[in-house]
Protein backbone atom coordinates (compact mmCIF):
# COMPACT_ATOMS: atom_id res chain seq x y z
CA UNK A 1 0.00 0.00 0.00
CA UNK A 2 1.13 3.43 -1.22
CA UNK A 3 2.16 5.67 1.74
CA UNK A 4 -0.73 8.38 2.29
CA UNK A 5 -3.20 6.33 0.95
CA UNK A 6 -5.82 5.35 3.59
CA UNK A 7 -6.30 1.87 4.67
CA UNK A 8 -9.74 1.17 2.49
CA UNK A 9 -12.64 0.19 5.22
CA UNK A 10 -13.76 -3.14 4.73
CA UNK A 11 -17.48 -2.56 6.29
CA UNK A 12 -17.61 -0.09 2.97
CA UNK A 13 -18.77 -2.15 0.10
CA UNK A 14 -16.77 -0.90 -3.38
CA UNK A 15 -19.36 0.17 -5.67
CA UNK A 16 -17.30 -1.33 -8.46
CA UNK A 17 -17.32 -4.72 -7.03
CA UNK A 18 -20.94 -5.39 -7.07
CA UNK A 19 -22.10 -6.65 -10.50
CA UNK A 20 -25.25 -4.54 -11.52
CA UNK A 21 -23.48 -1.49 -10.44
CA UNK A 22 -22.76 0.83 -13.34
CA UNK A 23 -19.76 2.03 -13.92
CA UNK A 24 -19.25 5.77 -12.63
CA UNK A 25 -17.31 7.48 -15.81
CA UNK A 26 -14.27 9.71 -14.32
CA UNK A 27 -14.97 13.44 -14.51
CA UNK A 28 -14.39 15.59 -17.12
CA UNK A 29 -15.49 11.96 -19.42
CA UNK A 30 -18.49 12.63 -21.80
CA UNK A 31 -20.95 9.88 -21.61
CA UNK A 32 -20.88 7.79 -24.89
CA UNK A 33 -23.90 7.88 -27.55
CA UNK A 34 -25.63 4.83 -26.11
CA UNK A 35 -25.19 5.95 -22.55
CA UNK A 36 -27.74 7.38 -20.29
CA UNK A 37 -27.43 10.57 -19.36
CA UNK A 38 -30.21 11.69 -16.28
CA UNK A 39 -29.74 15.79 -16.33
CA UNK A 40 -30.50 15.98 -20.25
CA UNK A 41 -33.75 13.69 -19.71
CA UNK A 42 -34.85 16.27 -17.04
CA UNK A 43 -34.23 19.12 -18.89
CA UNK A 44 -35.82 17.70 -21.76
CA UNK A 45 -38.86 16.93 -20.05
CA UNK A 46 -38.97 20.46 -18.76
CA UNK A 47 -38.93 22.22 -21.82
CA UNK A 48 -41.81 19.82 -23.30
CA UNK A 49 -43.91 20.75 -20.03
CA UNK A 50 -43.49 24.24 -20.49
CA UNK A 51 -43.86 24.13 -24.57
CA UNK A 52 -47.26 22.58 -23.74
CA UNK A 53 -48.44 24.64 -20.75
CA UNK A 54 -47.93 27.62 -23.31
CA UNK A 55 -49.90 25.67 -25.94
CA UNK A 56 -52.60 24.98 -23.96
CA UNK A 57 -53.14 28.41 -22.68
CA UNK A 58 -52.50 29.98 -26.36
CA UNK A 59 -55.16 27.34 -27.62
CA UNK A 60 -57.54 28.36 -24.51
CA UNK A 61 -57.34 31.88 -25.69
CA UNK A 62 -58.04 31.62 -28.98
CA UNK A 63 -60.90 29.10 -28.00
CA UNK A 64 -62.37 31.47 -26.29
CA UNK A 65 -62.41 35.10 -27.54
CA UNK A 66 -65.75 35.66 -25.43
CA UNK A 67 -63.78 35.88 -22.50
CA UNK A 68 -61.37 38.82 -23.62
CA UNK A 69 -62.45 42.60 -23.66
CA UNK A 70 -62.46 43.76 -26.96
CA UNK A 71 -59.41 45.96 -26.02
CA UNK A 72 -57.66 43.05 -24.74
CA UNK A 73 -58.20 41.09 -28.32
CA UNK A 74 -57.55 44.17 -30.30
CA UNK A 75 -53.83 44.19 -28.75
CA UNK A 76 -53.37 40.38 -28.62
CA UNK A 77 -54.60 40.88 -32.53
CA UNK A 78 -51.88 43.23 -33.43
CA UNK A 79 -49.08 41.85 -31.50
CA UNK A 80 -48.54 45.00 -29.21
CA UNK A 81 -47.51 43.95 -25.67
CA UNK A 82 -48.29 46.27 -22.45
CA UNK A 83 -51.89 47.45 -21.25
CA UNK A 84 -54.32 48.07 -24.38
CA UNK A 85 -54.96 51.98 -24.89
CA UNK A 86 -58.16 53.13 -23.41
CA UNK A 87 -60.92 52.38 -25.90
CA UNK A 88 -62.59 56.05 -27.01
CA UNK A 89 -66.07 56.22 -27.42
CA UNK A 90 -67.20 57.80 -30.63
CA UNK A 91 -70.29 60.07 -30.42
CA UNK A 92 -73.18 58.63 -32.62
CA UNK A 93 -75.17 61.02 -34.67
CA UNK A 94 -77.68 62.93 -32.21
CA UNK A 95 -81.22 64.46 -33.45
CA UNK A 96 -80.26 68.26 -33.62
CA UNK A 97 -81.09 70.49 -36.37
CA UNK A 98 -79.81 70.85 -39.66
CA UNK A 99 -77.68 73.16 -40.55
CA UNK A 100 -80.28 74.27 -43.56
CA UNK A 101 -83.36 73.08 -43.40
CA UNK A 102 -85.21 73.26 -46.74
CA UNK A 103 -87.59 76.36 -46.92
CA UNK A 104 -88.35 75.78 -50.60
CA UNK A 105 -88.34 72.33 -52.54
CA UNK A 106 -85.44 71.20 -54.32
CA UNK A 107 -87.05 71.96 -57.79
CA UNK A 108 -87.81 75.39 -57.07
CA UNK A 109 -90.32 77.49 -55.18
CA UNK A 110 -92.99 76.08 -54.16
CA UNK A 111 -96.89 75.92 -54.61
CA UNK A 112 -98.30 75.77 -51.14
CA UNK A 113 -97.42 78.21 -48.45
CA UNK A 114 -96.92 76.66 -44.91
CA UNK A 115 -96.45 78.32 -41.50
CA UNK A 116 -95.18 76.31 -38.88
CA UNK A 117 -95.88 77.20 -34.82
CA UNK A 118 -94.78 76.12 -31.43
CA UNK A 119 -96.44 78.10 -28.03
CA UNK A 120 -95.77 77.67 -24.40
CA UNK A 121 -93.51 78.90 -21.96
CA UNK A 122 -89.90 77.82 -21.56
CA UNK A 123 -88.23 75.77 -23.61
CA UNK A 124 -89.04 72.16 -25.95
CA UNK A 125 -88.03 69.87 -28.28
CA UNK A 126 -89.61 70.44 -31.94
CA UNK A 127 -89.85 67.95 -34.56
CA UNK A 128 -91.32 69.18 -38.27
CA UNK A 129 -90.74 68.27 -42.23
CA UNK A 130 -89.26 70.72 -44.20
CA UNK A 131 -89.81 71.90 -47.81
CA UNK A 132 -88.36 68.54 -49.12
CA UNK A 133 -90.38 66.22 -46.53
CA UNK A 134 -87.38 65.94 -44.85
CA UNK A 135 -87.35 65.58 -40.64
CA UNK A 136 -85.96 68.30 -39.16
CA UNK A 137 -85.58 68.17 -35.00
CA UNK A 138 -84.66 71.16 -32.95
CA UNK A 139 -83.35 70.57 -28.87
CA UNK A 140 -84.57 72.91 -26.17
CA UNK A 141 -85.88 75.05 -28.25
CA UNK A 142 -86.71 79.11 -26.70
CA UNK A 143 -90.77 79.05 -26.94
CA UNK A 144 -92.51 80.52 -28.62
CA UNK A 145 -91.32 79.56 -31.87
CA UNK A 146 -92.14 80.38 -35.88
CA UNK A 147 -91.34 79.03 -39.40
CA UNK A 148 -92.75 79.69 -42.51
CA UNK A 149 -91.66 76.72 -45.49
CA UNK A 150 -92.83 76.91 -49.45
CA UNK A 151 -93.74 73.30 -50.87
CA UNK A 152 -94.96 71.12 -53.70
CA UNK A 153 -95.49 67.86 -50.59
CA UNK A 154 -98.75 68.84 -48.72
CA UNK A 155 -99.12 65.10 -47.88
CA UNK A 156 -95.50 65.79 -45.79
CA UNK A 157 -96.62 68.57 -43.63
CA UNK A 158 -96.01 68.69 -39.80
CA UNK A 159 -95.00 69.59 -36.32
CA UNK A 160 -94.55 68.03 -33.43
CA UNK A 161 -93.43 69.98 -29.86
CA UNK A 162 -92.29 67.54 -26.82
CA UNK A 163 -92.08 68.77 -23.18
CA UNK A 164 -88.54 69.39 -21.71
CA UNK A 165 -87.67 70.90 -18.28
CA UNK A 166 -88.83 74.31 -17.31
CA UNK A 167 -91.38 74.07 -19.86
CA UNK A 168 -94.61 76.02 -18.55
CA UNK A 169 -98.15 74.49 -18.11
CA UNK A 170 -99.33 73.45 -21.30
CA UNK A 171 -97.54 73.59 -25.02
CA UNK A 172 -99.60 73.84 -28.99
CA UNK A 173 -98.72 73.30 -32.02
CA UNK A 174 -100.25 75.12 -34.88
CA UNK A 175 -99.82 74.46 -38.88
CA UNK A 176 -101.37 77.29 -41.12
CA UNK A 177 -101.48 76.13 -45.25
CA UNK A 178 -101.73 79.07 -47.44
CA UNK A 179 -103.55 81.68 -45.06
CA UNK A 180 -106.55 78.79 -43.63
CA UNK A 181 -107.80 78.12 -40.59
CA UNK A 182 -104.73 76.67 -38.92
CA UNK A 183 -104.87 72.91 -37.44
CA UNK A 184 -103.60 72.73 -33.88
CA UNK A 185 -103.23 71.22 -30.79
CA UNK A 186 -102.44 72.10 -26.97
CA UNK A 187 -101.36 69.20 -23.85
CA UNK A 188 -101.09 70.36 -20.59
CA UNK A 189 -101.04 68.59 -16.86
CA UNK A 190 -99.55 65.36 -17.36
CA UNK A 191 -99.43 64.93 -21.36
CA UNK A 192 -96.29 65.82 -22.74
CA UNK A 193 -96.28 66.07 -26.76
CA UNK A 194 -99.03 68.03 -29.05
CA UNK A 195 -98.90 66.69 -32.92
CA UNK A 196 -100.45 68.83 -35.63
CA UNK A 197 -100.71 67.52 -39.22
CA UNK A 198 -101.75 69.79 -42.34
Amino acid sequence: MPEGTPPSDPSTPDPSARPDAAPVPPTGVEPQPGERHPRRRVLTSAVLAAALLLGGLGGYALLRPDDQSPAESLTADSGQTGPAAPAVATPGPTPTASARPATTPSTGPGQVKVAYEVTGQGRADILYHDANGESIWLDEVQLPWRTNIRTDRRDQLMVQVSRSVGTGESIACSVTVDGGAPVTEQVGGAAWRASCFG
